[in-house]
């Protein structure tokens, strides 16, 4: 038995469904939460491409693409009037909504929550620009004592007393750099 044949014979046996009820077919159109088929010289319509037709945002999405291929149950045994795919070839989008998530996948990539916050960040490339910066401030942190000591002791800001002044609003003072990762979530 073909690959195929195998799943088919395996939702049947899950679902309770006699043989013939379940079929390929090559989608036509996509109308909403449905499509069109082609099933040899016959074009069929209304198929469901969702477990209801509701209009109900709480849902799963998934549009196949135009001229691909699809496994279909046929839920009136044989009348085919209630058909629903359940397996796709080809898919041109994906949403998922649940409650205020969600979350959209097409050719051109993946939206979180509708995309208000713009690109995720590449935590490898933000931890070095952090690192760049840490060390930065580090160094103009070593070097500002030693240029407020060279300008002399002409008053109290400056000289000796300026550098002590500093070095003691800086003690104790760091700069920590957490790890910002969410390991959920991976690109």
């Amino acid at each position: 038995m073909d690959y195929i044949g195998k799943i088919k014979k395996s939702i049947r046996n899950i679902a309770g469904i006699q043989n013939g009820n379940i079929f390929t077919a090559q989608v036509k159109s996509v109308e909403g939460e449905t499509c069109t088929i082609a099933l040899g010289n016959a074009s069929i319509s209304e198929v469901r491409l969702r477990a209801v037709v509701n209009g109900n945002n709480e849902q799963l999405y998934i549009k196949p693409k135009k001229d691909s291929y699809i496994l279909v149950v046929d839920l009136s045994n044989g009348n085919y009037r209630d058909l629903a795919v359940i397996a796709y070839s080809e898919v041109e989008t994906i949403n998922i909504k649940i409650a205020e998530t969600t979350i959209d996948i097409d050719k051109d990539g993946i939206i979180f929550n509708g995309g208000k916050l713009d690109g995720m960040v590449k935590i490898g490339e933000l931890k070095d620009n952090l690192d760049s910066l840490k060390t930065f401030v580090e160094n103009m942190h070593k070097a500002i004592p030693i240029a407020i000591n060279a300008v002399g002791a002409g008053t109290a800001a400056n000289g000796a007393t300026g550098q002590g002044s500093y070095n003691t609003t800086m003690t104790g003072q760091s700069i920590v750099i957490k790890n910002m990762e969410n390991k959920k979530i991976k690109q």
